[in-house]
Protein backbone atom coordinates (compact mmCIF):
# COMPACT_ATOMS: atom_id res chain seq x y z
CA UNK A 1 0.00 0.00 0.00
CA UNK A 2 1.58 3.34 -0.63
CA UNK A 3 1.54 6.62 1.56
CA UNK A 4 -1.33 8.13 -0.69
CA UNK A 5 -4.33 5.19 -0.36
CA UNK A 6 -6.74 6.65 1.44
CA UNK A 7 -8.47 3.18 2.55
CA UNK A 8 -8.03 -0.07 3.52
CA UNK A 9 -9.87 -2.79 1.03
CA UNK A 10 -12.52 -2.44 3.82
CA UNK A 11 -13.11 1.09 3.26
CA UNK A 12 -11.79 2.35 6.78
CA UNK A 13 -10.14 5.59 6.58
CA UNK A 14 -6.79 5.88 8.32
CA UNK A 15 -6.06 7.96 10.56
CA UNK A 16 -2.68 8.98 9.35
CA UNK A 17 -3.93 9.81 5.95
CA UNK A 18 -6.98 12.11 7.71
CA UNK A 19 -3.66 13.96 9.04
CA UNK A 20 -1.82 14.18 6.23
CA UNK A 21 -5.03 15.47 4.05
CA UNK A 22 -5.77 18.23 6.78
CA UNK A 23 -2.04 19.29 6.85
CA UNK A 24 -0.19 22.57 5.07
CA UNK A 25 1.92 19.14 3.75
CA UNK A 26 -0.51 18.13 1.19
CA UNK A 27 -0.76 21.90 -0.14
CA UNK A 28 2.93 22.10 -0.44
CA UNK A 29 3.37 18.91 -2.43
CA UNK A 30 0.80 20.18 -4.26
CA UNK A 31 2.04 23.45 -5.03
CA UNK A 32 5.60 22.37 -6.01
CA UNK A 33 4.14 19.64 -8.26
CA UNK A 34 2.13 22.43 -10.39
CA UNK A 35 4.65 24.88 -10.33
CA UNK A 36 7.57 21.99 -11.30
CA UNK A 37 9.39 23.31 -7.55
CA UNK A 38 11.94 21.40 -5.30
CA UNK A 39 10.74 20.72 -1.93
CA UNK A 40 13.27 21.55 0.72
CA UNK A 41 12.50 20.09 3.68
CA UNK A 42 14.84 18.37 7.05
CA UNK A 43 11.75 15.84 7.42
CA UNK A 44 13.45 12.53 6.13
CA UNK A 45 11.59 10.01 3.96
CA UNK A 46 10.48 6.36 6.33
CA UNK A 47 8.12 4.87 3.28
CA UNK A 48 7.09 2.41 6.18
CA UNK A 49 5.73 4.98 8.71
CA UNK A 50 2.82 4.14 10.03
CA UNK A 51 1.76 6.85 12.71
CA UNK A 52 1.71 9.36 9.68
CA UNK A 53 2.47 10.24 6.11
CA UNK A 54 6.06 12.01 5.71
CA UNK A 55 6.33 14.91 3.40
CA UNK A 56 9.59 13.48 1.40
CA UNK A 57 6.87 10.31 0.97
CA UNK A 58 4.20 12.74 -0.14
CA UNK A 59 6.64 14.61 -2.43
CA UNK A 60 7.53 10.92 -4.13
CA UNK A 61 4.58 9.72 -4.70
CA UNK A 62 3.37 13.02 -6.47
CA UNK A 63 6.83 12.63 -8.59
CA UNK A 64 8.01 16.03 -6.44
CA UNK A 65 11.83 16.43 -6.06
CA UNK A 66 12.83 17.07 -2.71
CA UNK A 67 15.67 17.95 -0.83
CA UNK A 68 17.57 18.90 2.16
CA UNK A 69 17.97 22.74 3.09
CA UNK A 70 21.81 22.38 3.57
CA UNK A 71 21.69 20.26 0.27
CA UNK A 72 20.04 22.94 -1.64
CA UNK A 73 22.11 25.73 -0.37
CA UNK A 74 25.02 24.16 -1.50
CA UNK A 75 23.32 23.18 -5.11
CA UNK A 76 22.62 27.25 -4.72
CA UNK A 77 26.21 28.30 -3.83
CA UNK A 78 25.51 29.56 -0.45
CA UNK A 79 27.91 29.45 2.14
CA UNK A 80 28.07 30.50 6.20
CA UNK A 81 30.56 32.95 6.73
Amino acid sequence: MSALDVSSASGNRFPPVDEFMASADLRLAARAGALGATVVTRETSDPGCKKRVKLPDAARAVGVNRIQPFNACGRLGLTLS
